[in-house]
């Protein structure tokens, strides 16, 4: 069996900030947020590209997330 690590990375920035993508670092893995600080919008990694969080109602993947 092997052992593989698996660290998602919480990020912050402004709205006018351009949001890494797993093309610019190897950070950004599903799972990883991203916290506009002027708006309080969060976004999520998932599958190659940002999706804001718009409700209180987890996904099956943000419930293994343990939010």
């Amino acid at each position: 069996m092997s052992i593989q690590q698996y660290t998602r990375w919480d990020f912050i920035g402004l709205s006018t900030d351009t949001k890494p993508t797993a093309d610019d670092s190897a950070k950004v893995v599903d799972g990883s947020t991203y916290y506009e600080a002027d708006t309080s919008k969060l976004y999520i990694w998932t599958r190659g590209q940002w999706y804001e969080k718009t409700t209180a109602v987890q996904t099956p993947f943000e419930r293994r997330l343990r939010w």
